[in-house]
């Protein structure tokens, strides 16, 4: 039987997905980061790399989660597609591992 111990804790990217529904209109519809980042040409492979490998990019993120938590009124899809084009070490990295 699996405990709460065998389940890992959830990305910034899944708790971000999670409070963006909780926000939406339509829970069936809604973005997600990684739409977002699919639709300014930034893939899954990619996103998981900057996840792992860039501590600014994940602390960002991090912010993005505490400033809609603090303003639910607020949409954290601006923020993330800003994140997105910040210049930041995993974006340097990129040609490095494509």
């Amino acid at each position: 039987m699996k405990t709460e111990r065998d389940e890992p804790e959830p990305t910034i990217i899944e708790l971000l997905n999670d409070e963006m529904k909780k926000g939406s209109n339509n829970p069936d519809e809604f973005p997600t980061v990684q739409l977002i980042a699919e639709r300014m040409g930034i893939d899954n492979f990619i996103l998981r790399h900057w996840l792992e490998n860039d501590k600014q990019f994940k602390e960002g993120l991090q912010t993005v989660k505490r400033t809609y938590n603090n303003d639910p009124c607020s949409s954290p899809t601006m923020s993330i597609k800003l994140i997105f084009l910040f210049p930041t070490q995993a974006f340097r990295d990129c040609d490095e591992i494509t």
